[in-house]
C-alpha cells in the first residue's frame, strides 16, 4: 500500500522519499532502512544514536511532510524534529498498530494521535479506537480507504479448473493473522472435501510452530508454505484459487483482501476491525477464533458453484471502489493543506 502511494505521488509531480524501519535485523532488498528505538524510560526516552540517524535523514531529505504509517515509538523522532525542520506530521492508522500496539508502543499512542497535524485511519473502526485515547477528537480523524492496482490485480483473463480445490491466504505468519485458526479448520474442510488444497503465502516467526500443528493435525499433505512471494506471483496464486480466506484476529483494512477481491476471488474472512466495512456484502465473515464456524462456511461454500461466483463478481466491483488513484488523491487533498 505504501509502495504504491509513494509511486502513485511521484506520478503526480512529488518528490517523495521512502525510508523503513525494520523489527530485526533481516536486510530488506530495495528498501532504504532505518532503525529507530526509544529508551524505556518516561522522563527521557530518546535514544540518541536513533535521535541521530532521523536527523540526517531529515536534513537530506528536507521535506515538507513526514507522513508515518505505523503508529510504534519511531514517531517520537519525527515529532521531536519537526519544529525544527519546519514539516508537518501526518499519521495513518493501519490497524493492530493502534488496535493491538506492542507494550513498549502503548504508552506513546496518545500523545502522538494528540499532537500529530493530521490524523488519519483505513477504517471506522480504527477511527473509533483512536478517539478513546483521552484528548484525541476522532471527528477531526479523516478516514482514507487503502488503495490497490486494480488493473494489475484483476480476474484471470480464462478461468482455470483446479483438479482439487484450492484455498489461499496471504499474510504474515504473526498469531494476530490467525493461521492457526485456518489450519485447525482445515480437518472439517477435508471432511467434506477430501481433495482440498491450502497454500499459506507469507513468512515470518511462526511458521515452525504452524508447521508443528499442520503435522499434528495429520494436514500437512494438503499444505503449501509458499514463503514470501512478489505482487505477480501472488496475483497468480490468488488467479488460480476457489477460495481466500482470512482468519485474523485482528485487522484495519488488510491489502490482501482488497487484492483477493480484485481478483474475483471469493472471500471468507474473520469479522474483525475493519474487515466488515471492506468486504460489505462481497464475502461471508465468521467469527473471529473460531475454527469450526470457519471450517463449516468453507466446506459450505466448496460446494456451491453458483453461491462462489456470485460471490467472485461482487468481490471484483468492491474492489473496483478502492483503487489505488482515489486513495492516492486523498492523501494528496491532505498534504497540499500544508504545502500552500
Amino acid at each position: 500500500m505504501v509502495q504504491g502511494l509513494a509511486k502513485g505521488l511521484e506520478e503526480r509531480g512529488h518528490e517523495v522519499v521512502s525510508l523503513w524501519s525494520e523489527p530485526t535485523d533481516r536486510p530488506v532488498p530495495g528498501k532504504r532502512v532505518m532503525r529507530l528505538h526509544l529508551r524505556q524510560s518516561k522522563n527521557r526516552p530518546t535514544h540518541l544514536p536513533s535521535l541521530i540517524r532521523s536527523f540526517w535523514a531529515l536534513l537530506r531529505a528536507r521535506p515538507q511532510v513526514v507522513h508515518v504509517h505505523f503508529l510504534t515509538q519511531r514517531v517520537h523522532y519525527f515529532l521531536f524534529w519537526r519544529r525544527l525542520f519546519g514539516f508537518r506530521v501526518v499519521l495513518t492508522a493501519h490497524g493492530s498498530g493502534l488496535l493491538r500496539p506492542w507494550p513498549q508502543d502503548a504508552p506513546h499512542l496518545g500523545r502522538f494521535l494528540r499532537e500529530a497535524d493530521e490524523v488519519t485511519a483505513v477504517s471506522p473502526a480504527l477511527i473509533e479506537a483512536a478517539g478513546k485515547y483521552e484528548g484525541v477528537d476522532a471527528a477531526r480523524i479523516a478516514m482514507i480507504p487503502n488503495g490497490i492496482d486494480t488493473e494489475f490485480f484483476s480476474p484471470a483473463p480464462t478461468q482455470s479448473v483446479g483438479t482439487h480445490p484450492a484455498l489461499v491466504s496471504v499474510g504474515r505468519l504473526d498469531p494476530v493473522k490467525g493461521h492457526d485458526v485456518l489450519i485447525r479448520a482445515l480437518p472439517d474442510i477435508l471432511d467434506a472435501h477430501p481433495e482440498t488444497r491450502l497454500v499459506i503465502v507469507g513468512d515470518g516467526e511462526c511458521e515452525a510452530d504452524l508447521r508443528a500443528l499442520a503435522e499434528k493435525l495429520n494436514v500437512a499433505g494438503n499444505i503449501t508454505f509458499a514463503g514470501s512471494l512478489g505482487p505477480g506471483e501472488i496475483r497468480d496464486r490468488l488467479q488460480m484459487s476457489d477460495l481466500f480466506v482470512l482468519p485474523s484476529r485482528s485487522e484495519g483494512m488488510p491489502v490482501a483482501l482488497l487484492e483477493a477481491m480484485a481478483c474475483g476471488v471469493p472471500c471468507v474472512a474473520s469479522e474483525v476491525g475493519g474487515v466488515a466495512a471492506t468486504v460489505a456484502d462481497a464475502g461471508v465473515l465468521v467469527p473471529s477464533d473460531d475454527p469450526k464456524a470457519l471450517g463449516s462456511q468453507v466446506a459450505s461454500l466448496l460446494a456451491d458453484d453458483s453461491s462462489r461466483q456470485r460471490l467472485a463478481a461482487l468481490a471484483r466491483s468492491r474492489a473496483e471502489q478502492f483503487a489505488l488513484d482515489r486513495t492516492v488523491a486523498r492523501y494528496e487533498e491532505v498534504y497540499e493543506k500544508f504545502l500552500a
